[in-house]
């Protein structure tokens, strides 16, 4: 499911001839790895990081940096999600 999820992603980013799919690429799986899916309700990046991306938007608007959940809390998320996953 995962690869053809990034696969729609890169077909609609890139040109109508595909030419450029290597480019569109660190789009696709920045893109799938900031998402929310509706079961763990927490973005793969924030799984393995504890904190969420800083956009190019979050830099324009002057958002400060969020500094990462303590590794306790961390755990606790991640364990949280793994129960959601599984389900």
């Amino acid at each position: 499911r995962q690869h053809r999820t990034l696969g729609n992603i890169r077909r609609s980013l890139s040109s109508p001839d595909q030419s450029d799919w290597d480019k569109v690429l660190p789009y696709a799986d920045f893109a799938m790895n900031t998402a929310r899916p509706r079961t763990t309700r927490q973005t793969p990046f924030f799984l393995m990081t504890g904190r969420h991306p800083r956009t190019v938007v979050d830099v324009v608007a002057g958002v400060p940096c969020e500094s990462p959940l303590p590794v306790d809390a961390w755990w606790k998320r991640l364990y949280q999600a793994r129960e959601l996953g599984l389900g």
